[in-house]
């Protein structure tokens, strides 16, 4: 990793600024957000690679602490446990890493809707998980790479952001500035606060007076989406798998109309296409484990705190970069579950029901931002909050959708233009959905919604064969 700052090691003797994370970044997972955005190579002759660094460094300037890196904050205070991104804004942004050419062909690829896992390891400039070497040693906040396929016809960026600086949607906003840059547009933002917890506390200063008189057990027993027990890990991890799916706009929409007399009104379609994974998923899992029937499953959504916190609080000319990620936890029972919207309309929108109202503005709100701030800064050490629902026992399911984030809408100058395709980091676990990016067909017939899943390979199997999934896979 070739990054034009100082080492960590110099930044730990010589840190001219700093910028403490708040505890909605703390217990975020130790891992880089990695996205692979492709182009079509508009004009072969065209190298971008430096108008993409000038870039760069241009968004450098706007947010130093990108050229920074993640460290844990000196407990010998006698306070709590924390993270801090250590930065300097006298030394130079950061470089981007010209990766040379793959030995794989963008028209090959592109056919096979260019799954994330067909980009070789060696060309990300961070890897998937922070272990606790580099962990110590300080983790980048930011890395990217540049890439050319085998044929010339296409090129890849790849961008990785350390999860406990940025959620999604601050990761959108940082790509989206530096493809404003790219293609000298003028920038959405010129200058930014890097003081993300003052903004916080002074968004929710009037509510922490009602959280103040609350302890924090009454705070984890209002929020059973976090807990104070580690999961329960298996004894062995089955084989998983990760799929790539494309689901028919038209059929969703047409099954959408049809519930409408079950409903108070039409649910969203991000709603609907979570309850149908999450409908498909528990029926091949009902396959394998019967006795799965007689239990309920939660779906554990990443909802989007900046929403709830007013129309102004983040804006494009003003963003939040930072995490504000509040979880939904929707129960249901198995059997609910177990019908698809084909075969029981009652059912199936009664599990709509259930997903909308653990998302609705009046359960997820200012006050619930800031009990899951206190709930957090009140504990001894962050890293003793964990997910409530269950991980690792094929029950539960973790859905995040990165469809409202316009990464097909941002354009990178000469040379590049916009982004092809799109793809989101997977792993290797049992029952999490990513709901990639939308980008719109050229006509409504041929429009179709990307998502991701993970799950056991047996499971996987079973739901590929599942007719009432396949009805509805373009």
């Amino acid at each position: 990793m070739s990054y034009r700052t100082q080492s960590p090691t110099e930044i730990m003797a010589d840190s001219s600024s700093s910028t403490k994370l708040t505890p909605l970044d703390l217990i975020m997972p130790p891992t880089y957000i990695r996205v692979l955005l492709t182009f079509r190579a508009l004009d072969p002759s065209i190298c971008p690679i430096q108008s993409l660094q000038t870039a760069l460094d241009r968004v450098s300037k706007t947010v130093p602490w990108l050229s920074g890196h993640v460290f844990a904050t000196d407990s010998t205070t006698g306070q709590a446990p924390g993270l801090k991104i250590r930065y300097s804004s006298d030394i130079p942004g950061l470089v981007l890493l010209d990766k040379g050419t793959i030995d794989t062909s963008y028209e090959v690829l592109s056919t096979q809707a260019l799954l994330f896992d067909t980009i070789p390891d060696d060309i990300w400039p961070v890897p998937p998980m922070i272990d606790q070497d580099l962990f110590a040693k300080g983790a980048p906040v930011f890395g990217a790479s540049f890439f050319r396929f085998a044929d010339g016809q296409g090129a890849g960026l790849c961008v990785g952001m350390h999860h406990s600086a940025v959620d999604a949607t601050a990761f959108a906003d940082i790509v989206r500035l530096w493809a404003q840059h790219a293609a000298e547009l003028a920038p959405s933002y010129a200058t930014y606060n890097s003081d993300s917890n003052a903004r916080l506390v002074d968004t929710l200063r009037s509510t922490f007076q009602t959280t103040s008189s609350m302890t924090t057990d009454s705070l984890f027993a209002l929020h059973p989406e976090y807990s104070k027990i580690p999961p329960s890990f298996p004894s062995e991890f089955p084989a998983c798998t990760c799929k790539l799916f494309k689901l028919s706009v038209t059929h969703i929409n047409a099954c959408k109309e049809r519930l409408k007399e079950y409903l108070s009104g039409t649910p969203s379609t991000n709603t609907f296409v979570c309850v149908l994974i999450w409908s498909a998923i528990t029926r091949a899992r009902m396959q394998r484990s019967p006795t799965l029937a007689h239990e309920n499953s939660r779906l554990a959504m990443a909802v989007n705190g900046r929403r709830r916190l007013g129309a102004r609080f983040s804006t494009p000319e003003e963003p939040y970069l930072g995490n504000l990620i509040m979880y939904s936890l929707a129960p249901s029972s198995v059997t609910d579950l177990g019908f698809s919207c084909m075969e029981s309309l009652e059912s199936f929108a009664k599990v709509c029901d259930a997903v909308r109202q653990s998302q609705s503005p009046e359960k997820i709100n200012t006050r619930h931002v800031a009990e899951v701030y206190s709930l957090v800064e009140r504990v001894e050490d962050y890293k003793s909050v964990f997910v409530g629902w269950d991980l690792f026992g094929s029950r539960d399911l973790t859905i995040t959708s990165w469809a409202d984030l316009d990464f097909y809408e941002m354009d990178f100058g000469k040379g590049l233009g916009k982004p092809e395709f799109t793809r989101i980091a997977s792993s290797a676990a049992d029952g999490v959905g990513i709901i990639l990016p939308r980008k719109m067909a050229s006509t409504a017939i041929h429009e179709v919604i990307e998502i991701m899943v993970m799950l056991r390979s047996d499971d996987m199997e079973v739901l590929e064969r599942d007719a009432m999934w396949k009805d509805f896979v373009a």
